[in-house]
């Protein structure tokens, strides 16, 4: 009997879910911010196992299985992934109206080397909506990288308060 085994996308897909659907169960349990660490760590190895993976077929497998904010997460370390491929991703998923411990997980998986310069006019220029500035600045955090608020206080003001929370 032959066994099926699933391509290489697919495992990663399955298992980037599965790893996030684990630690969403165990989420209020103290003990376990080693192992949410180590569960990230797996989680980039996966990632970076798409480096030489295109863009358009991981968007084929995303679009076939319903987009997530994992998915678009994943999409940016495929070969040929933009920044705006990712974000109009990112808008696809069901779950960006309000950001909840998924999106946090999905925004810190997000391939670095795609983010645009550090500086929030860069960022709101490149995300284009409130939920895409919350995803660029959430990633940039979750990196260490501080965002320097090229805005004046009038317009920073104006920003609703989960964006304001991340600068």
């Amino acid at each position: 009997m032959t066994v099926f085994k699933p391509p290489l996308a697919v495992q990663t897909w399955m298992a980037l879910h599965a790893n996030a659907d684990h630690w969403l169960e165990h989420l209020d349990n103290p003990n376990l911010s080693e192992e949410y660490d180590h569960s990230l760590a797996s989680d980039r190895e996966l990632l970076q196992s798409l480096e030489s993976f295109p863009a358009e077929r991981w968007q084929q497998l995303c679009y076939g299985t319903g987009w997530t904010t994992l998915g678009a997460s994943a999409l940016s370390w495929c070969e040929g992934a933009s920044l705006e491929q990712v974000l109009t991703a990112w808008n696809y998923s069901p779950e960006v109206a309000s950001p909840s411990k998924t999106e946090e997980r999905a925004a810190v998986l997000l391939n670095p080397n795609l983010l645009p310069p550090a500086k929030l006019s860069s960022v709101i220029e490149a995300a284009k909506t409130g939920p895409n500035v919350w995803l660029l600045l959430y990633a940039f955090k979750a990196n260490g990288t501080s965002v320097e608020q090229d805005w004046s206080e009038e317009k920073l003001r104006q920003l609703n308060k989960a964006i304001r929370a991340l600068l």
